[in-house]
């Protein structure tokens, strides 16, 4: 029985045993479980929180960054907005010294206009200034004073002005015209009027037109008048000059004026000044007018007054006009000869000088017409009969054969022909003078003549 009780009782107690292992077993693997749950959950967690932070920690690194940039950048801003501001500010300064200068310097011009003589004044004070009245030097810086205080006041002054030149009057400053400007002929005339010789022909024939603006002082009071207009310029100037254009009574205006306009309104005025030179030609108030106005036809090359100048070139009295002359030689050419020829052989010329120009306009052509080379022949023969008169003025007898041996070597750009047909025309009298010196001399151009030619060859 105690057997079957140990049995049962071990029995009991291995089962109990086998229990307890068994929820030992049970319990252990359970609180593995939840340790493990425990420690899964854990780790994820701590997984996710560690993403979360490096998550955050980026973000927070590039707002860090992006609030960075913005920071600089509204920095910059800021600095350059300040920098703007300052440079507006020194800007508007600027500006306004400017205009506070600007300001004040057109304060002090009125208050030195007004200390100054109104236009219509100085024109009163330079209608008493004559120069030719004692003290010129004196006066004429006093002249040359109020025209430059005229010229300040631009436009304001041209009112004055046109009322003064509508009166008609003026003030010859007393400087010359050109009536002793006789070009290139000086050379024949000498040094004055010696023998009885009267050169003023010859001086009107090599009369050159007069040069305007190299000098300060005006050559009257109108011409300084036209020159102030000009200066100041705009269209009531050019008015002004235009009206004086058409109502003087001076050549010397006339050419003033056309040149001025001229330069104020290209060609428009060119008609007008022709016009008026051809109009007051045929009366002039002098003869400076005359000479004058044939120059500048002479320079535009106007034919219009070529009869006038054909029934002019000899007056009454035997005289040549020397304007007139040159006038027509150099407008019609070769076709003057004629009329050159003609009166180089009117005996109603007697003056010696008249002769002179005549030959000197004729003798241009000779070698290319038939007239030019017997006026050359004739100025030759005459020459050499007077060489040989003992009675006759030795310096017109070497005047005419200078002069004739001059004009074989005159001109520019001559021909191989007309070079021969002088040397032809030269032959006619080489070794047939009788006369050493001339002999010489008609040597010595032809040898002039030979070069020439050379010249002319072509260069190999």
């Amino acid at each position: 029985m105690t057997s079957g009780w140990l049995r049962r009782h071990h029995s009991n107690v291995a089962m109990k045993s086998f229990i307890t292992t068994l929820l030992a077993g049970l319990i252990g693997a359970a609180a593995a479980g939840v340790i493990a749950y425990t420690f899964l959950s854990t780790s994820k967690d701590s997984a996710l929180k560690e993403q979360k932070d490096k998550y955050e920690s980026q973000l927070k690194k590039q707002r860090f960054a992006s609030d960075g940039q913005q920071t600089e950048q509204a920095g910059r801003l800021d600095k350059a907005t300040r920098s703007a501001a300052v440079s507006g500010s020194k800007k508007d300064q600027e500006i306004a010294t400017l205009q506070n200068t600007l300001t004040e310097r057109d304060k002090a011009i009125e208050q030195l206009k007004a200390k100054l003589a109104t236009p219509g004044a100085i024109i009163g004070t330079l209608k008493t200034l004559n120069p030719n009245r004692g003290r010129q030097r004196e006066t004429m810086r006093k002249v040359i004073h109020h025209f430059i205080a005229l010229e300040d006041h631009g436009e304001s002054a041209l009112p004055p002005i046109r009322k003064f030149l509508n009166e008609g009057v003026d003030i010859d400053y007393g400087r010359s015209t050109g009536r002793d400007n006789g070009g290139g002929l000086g050379r024949l005339a000498g040094n004055g009027d010696t023998d009885n010789i009267d050169w003023s022909s010859a001086r009107d024939y090599g009369y050159k037109l007069p040069a305007f603006g190299i000098s300060l002082e005006p050559r009257s009071l109108r011409l300084g008048l036209f020159e102030i207009t000009f200066n100041i310029g705009g269209k009531e100037a050019e008015e002004i000059l235009a009206a004086a254009l058409i109502t003087t009574g001076l050549g010397i205006e006339i050419v003033r004026l056309g040149d001025l306009l001229e330069q104020l309104a290209p060609d428009k005025y060119k008609k007008a000044m022709l016009e008026a030179a051809r109009e007051l030609i045929t009366n002039p108030l002098d003869e400076d007018s005359k000479r004058i106005l044939f120059a500048l036809l002479l320079k535009y090359k106007d034919p219009g007054l070529l009869d006038l100048a054909k029934g002019m070139l000899i007056n009454s009295e035997g005289r040549i006009d020397g304007a007139a002359l040159r006038y027509l030689n150099e407008t019609l050419g070769e076709n003057a000869m004629p009329l050159l020829l003609a009166a180089y052989r009117n005996p109603n010329i007697t003056n010696p000088a008249d002769k002179v120009i005549l030959r000197d306009a004729a003798m241009t052509y000779v070698g290319k017409n038939a007239d030019a080379d017997q006026i050359f022949r004739e100025v030759f023969d005459e020459g050499l009969k007077k060489a040989k008169d003992s009675e006759a003025n030795p310096r017109e007898a070497w005047l005419s054969l200078m002069q004739a041996g001059g004009a074989l070597q005159k001109g520019n750009n001559l021909t191989e022909d007309v070079i021969r047909n002088r040397q032809k025309l030269l032959n006619e009298y080489r070794g047939n003078t009788k006369n050493e010196l001339v002999e010489r001399g008609l040597d010595q151009v032809n040898k002039n003549l030979e070069g020439r030619l050379e010249r002319l060859k072509p260069k190999n």
